[in-house]
């Protein structure tokens, strides 16, 4: 199978933090037999703006690039400071992506296109699959339902727009599929959980860890996993752990706009921590393992990664209970629930895993690991979304002979003269 896949969270270079969820599903997907061929649209700013602060970096893009054996083709595209002018970047992706796009699927008989989010990708898809005739999968990773359509009504009415022209939707918890039905889905999505590799997240010695990273053996480690933005609720983390009796040493691994903000909060509290800055996602199950645990005290998520890579790991996990972390994590089984925007709550949960008696937390910990390994891998994750591809594909076939085409003329790929028009 040859599926072409649309994605501006590609990860373009092996240093590239962003979207490795796709990169690893893509790579799953391909010990299956699926010939994966990645479309990134990459914010570009012209050249007339290169003295403005920032645009140096979005003038020079590399065009073609191949990231843990999937090959990708950066498309520039033009790209807006601080989000303006978002409610036209699906028709934006689709102008710059289209010529790319169209040459792709001559040259490798593409056979289904993979858009991930709604917007801007699941959009410019929508218009490249009716123009080109092949079935479209998209996948809904949570802010471009729960969050992007609050910004304004345009935004909100295009990602509607686009819902509704999408037959197969793969949302990533339950959360994401709900709302996305409440904005205009046709049917509820097919949910599909994100994964982590079992190859890169395992346990490992936990001094030996501490002393790779040059942490302390004597001092209990927080860690949190994440962008330094306030959507992260890492100030109340700082909070939370100025309460904690044991004292214990907070890493924040990322980077982001509230890392000043966090560093003076800090001070301020008289709570230890170090700023780890973004790490490559190699070295992330290094900071697990050397970790007392891991606290995620986000405001909103779809279904971050972090937690089924913590719980491979074996490191503690306490979490709020908001998008699907609910779905994965089972208060008090797999770890620790807490309600949003709750400093007690969240300094009560660490102080309660930083004091638990070893078999307590070896009995909690052998639970969340066997559910990770059996429920939340990228193979697991590859062949159900496999299985949407096959009825995609099956789909699409159906429609062509129902309007006329016999099964050996259904257009499950565009011919040289279509796409030469």
């Amino acid at each position: 199978m040859n599926v072409l896949v649309l994605s501006h969270m590609f990860p373009t270079s092996p240093e590239s933090r962003k979207g490795i969820f796709v990169l690893e599903q893509t790579r799953a997907l391909q010990k299956l037999g699926v010939n994966s061929t990645v479309v990134a649209p990459s914010p570009w700013i012209p050249a007339a703006f290169k003295n403005f602060p920032g645009a140096r970096k979005y003038q020079n893009i590399t065009r073609l690039t191949n990231v843990a054996g999937v090959e990708a083709e950066c498309v520039p595209t033009l790209s807006f400071p601080e989000g303006a002018f978002f409610a036209w970047s699906g028709l934006i992706s689709y102008l710059s992506c289209r010529s790319a796009v169209r040459r792709i699927i001559r040259r490798k008989n593409i056979q289904l296109i993979h858009a991930h989010t709604i917007m801007p990708d699941g959009f410019a898809a929508v218009l490249l699959a009716r123009e080109l005739h092949l079935p479209l999968v998209c996948t809904l990773h949570g802010s471009d339902v729960k969050l992007y359509p609050l910004r304004s009504r345009a935004i909100a009415a295009v990602t509607t727009w686009a819902l509704a022209r999408i037959q197969h939707l793969i949302a990533v918890s339950n959360d994401v599929g709900q709302i996305a039905l409440s904005q205009g889905a046709r049917k509820r999505p097919t949910v599909i959980h994100n994964g982590a590799s079992q190859e890169r997240f395992s346990p490992g010695p936990k001094s030996v860890s501490r002393e790779q990273l040059g942490l302390p053996l004597d001092r209990a480690v927080v860690l949190f996993v994440g962008n330094l933005i306030p959507l992260k609720g890492t100030n109340l983390l700082v909070r939370a752990l100025a309460q904690v009796t044991h004292k214990p040493i907070l890493v924040l691994v990322g980077g982001g706009p509230c890392r000043a903000e966090l560093q003076d909060l800090a001070a301020q509290l008289g709570v230890e921590c170090i700023f780890a800055g973004g790490r490559p996602h190699d070295e992330i199950a290094t900071w697990l393992t050397a970790s007392d645990c891991l606290v995620l005290p986000s405001l909103s998520e779809g279904l971050p990664t972090i937690l089924a890579e913590a719980m491979m790991c074996r490191t503690p996990i306490v979490a709020t209970a908001v998008g699907g972390t609910p779905e994965i994590v089972s208060d008090g089984r797999t770890g620790l629930l807490v309600p949003p925007s709750n400093v007690q709550a969240i300094s009560g949960a660490v102080s309660s895993v930083l004091s638990m008696e070893p078999s307590q937390i070896d009995t909690m910990l052998d639970r969340a690991q066997h559910f990770a390994q059996r429920r939340l891998t990228w193979d697991i994750n590859a062949c159900d979304t496999l299985k949407v591809y096959e009825k995609a594909l099956s789909d699409n076939a159906l429609n062509a002979h129902a309007s006329g085409a016999s099964m050996d003329e259904a257009p499950q790929h565009v011919s040289n003269n279509q796409l030469t028009r």
